[in-house]
């Protein structure tokens, strides 16, 4: 299960995981999810952030 927008937004302000810094595909992941954005997988749209 994916983290919610808060826990997105709380880690992409921390900058790291684990004490290693985030990737660029990981901001963007949690960019993704902390603004509540959908992911696209396969012609299925996923809601991402859950509140």
């Amino acid at each position: 299960m994916p983290p919610t927008k808060a826990k997105a937004k709380k880690m992409l302000a921390h900058g790291e995981v684990r004490g290693k810094p985030l990737t660029g595909p990981q901001k963007g992941y949690f960019g993704l999810l902390a603004g509540g954005g959908m992911l696209k997988i396969v012609n299925k749209t996923i809601p991402m952030a859950l509140e």
